[in-house]
């Protein structure tokens, strides 16, 4: 018998043994082949041990490239869009697509809704064989998304958990593995290892990200998904900050557009004081000696005809007055919960008569499940009558109007939004800008307050009147008046 050590200078590798019959014996020759086999398989185990090494630290460093260029790669996508939803979305391409991506099966994501305490569900995706994504490039083409979330595999998690989920220990910022059984999430499969990352922006959670893969996830990966969520978070706080930036900055140009509009309605409003001071005495005089005289001369005067003429223009010319003056007046609302759909229903039904000469169309849709809301009556009964009645002479003899009532949400409010739409060919797009203006018009008669009032009105309900012009058809005036407090809203209407 004889052992002989498998060794090289890098270390041993294992022992040779060798026996013989009873009778026999290692001569000095066999010793020296023996030594020389151990040394050549001593090096070849050396040399195996070597390349299994190698091999397994090349595959380390391309898993670890693989994932360093995910990053790079959505990192630089996010770029492209400050839009949530589109980070979202590229994001949960990074994780799922086999191409581009990390290819896991499951990925979910959820936000931080502070006002109700909990993490709202916002996407996911969940595949087995093919994969959703195609070979597109990276993009946040809205066709290229809208196709996605059309798929199977894509999950709008706003139906799918409506209720949200506690946010619990992620707000320490600590990576979550959940029982593979006994869970409430209503997508999560049995045998499938889910893991919970929190979206931490400095010390604050703004979201969480979820991923399930059968077997689980080895320490790189658990590291990569680390630092993907850490990537991510950081893109969803920049989004948010810029939407609040954008809403701020819109509402600094909102408020500044009504200083300025305030300042001009200040000096329109002593303007018009004067004007009307200086104006109404002459006119009351002109108006009160046209009446005497009209009433003087006898039915059959031919000259009774321009006394008449005299008398309708001063009575136009005071209504000139009192519509100026009244316009640079800022009106006092008297709110009181009101049914906006009576309200137009009223309004409808004193147009009835003449829709009907005038062959006219009326298509009311009306949601009557709205509960009342705070309005002063009697002013938005004066914008729906200006608009209605705008309608009606864009139409002329023949065509319909449209007039309907919804709820929506904007902004994360609730408002009812009214929409009041014409046939009658549309506004010129050179009129377009300055229909709110006051004091602009292209009618042969009126002052042009009405629809410059009528956007005062509904500003000062803390609302919105927009328009949206389809010409050769037409157009419509869309009104959004907020809603309130939905319980007392309800409560009123009882």
């Amino acid at each position: 018998r004889i052992v002989v050590p498998l060794a090289t200078t890098k270390g041993n590798w294992g022992v040779l043994e060798l026996y013989l019959s009873r009778d026999a014996a290692f001569s000095r020759h066999r010793k020296r082949v023996i030594h020389i086999l151990a040394e050549l398989a001593g090096t070849f185990l050396e040399n195996i041990t070597l390349y299994d090494r190698l091999k397994f630290l090349l595959e380390e460093r391309e898993k670890r490239i693989r994932f360093l260029s995910i990053l790079y790669q959505v990192g630089n996508a996010y770029r492209w869009t400050s839009e949530l939803r589109k980070r979202f979305f590229l994001a949960l391409r990074a994780l799922t697509d086999p191409q581009k991506g990390l290819g896991l099966p499951e990925a979910y994501f959820f936000i931080r809704d502070e006002a109700r305490g909990v993490l709202k569900g916002v996407m996911g995706v969940s595949w087995s064989g093919e994969s959703p994504w195609g070979d597109q490039d990276w993009t946040v083409d809205e066709e290229y998304i809208r196709k996605i979330e059309g798929s199977p595999a894509f999950y709008d998690l706003r139906d799918v958990v409506p209720s949200g989920l506690p946010w619990g220990e992620l707000e320490k910022g600590e990576v979550v593995h959940l029982p593979s059984q006994g869970s409430a999430l209503p997508f999560m499969r049995k045998g499938v290892v889910y893991v919970v990352f929190p979206l931490m922006a400095g010390d604050n959670l703004v979201g969480a990200l979820l991923v399930g893969k059968e077997g689980g996830f080895d320490s790189e990966e658990i590291h990569f998904l680390t630092m993907f969520s850490h990537q991510l978070a950081l893109a969803v706080e920049s989004a948010r900050l810029q939407e609040v930036l954008k809403v701020t900055g819109k509402e600094l140009k909102e408020a500044q557009e009504r200083f300025l509009h305030s300042e001009k309605l200040a000096a329109l409003g002593e303007l018009a004081a004067r004007v009307v001071h200086d104006l109404k005495n002459p006119l009351v005089a002109i108006g009160g000696f046209a009446r005497r005289l009209h009433e003087k001369m006898a039915e059959d005067c031919p000259d009774k005809v321009y006394t008449g003429t005299i008398l309708k223009e001063v009575e136009e010319a005071e209504k000139i007055l009192s519509n100026v003056l009244g316009y640079a007046r800022v009106p006092s609302l008297k709110k009181r919960f009101a049914d906006i759909n009576a309200l137009l229903d009223d309004i409808l039904f004193l147009h009835a008569e003449e829709m009907r000469d005038r062959n006219i169309v009326l298509v009311k849709k009306l949601d009557r499940s709205l509960p009342h809301i705070s309005i002063d009556p009697a002013q938005m009964r004066q914008v729906f009558m200006n608009l209605v009645s705008n309608a009606l002479q864009a139409i002329g003899k023949k065509g319909s109007i449209a007039v309907s009532t919804t709820r929506v949400e904007r902004d994360g409010r609730e408002y009812v939004k009214v929409e009041i739409s014409d046939t009658g060919g549309g506004i010129p797009e050179e009129v377009l800008p300055n229909i709110f203006n006051p004091f602009f018009t292209t009618k042969s008669t009126g002052t042009g307050l009405g629809l410059s009032i009528a956007k005062r009105i509904v500003e000062l309900h803390g609302g919105e009147i927009r328009v949206v012009n389809n010409p050769p058809v037409g157009a419509t005036f869309v009104i959004y008046l907020p809603l309130g407090d939905e319980g007392e809203s309800s409560n009123r209407s009882s």
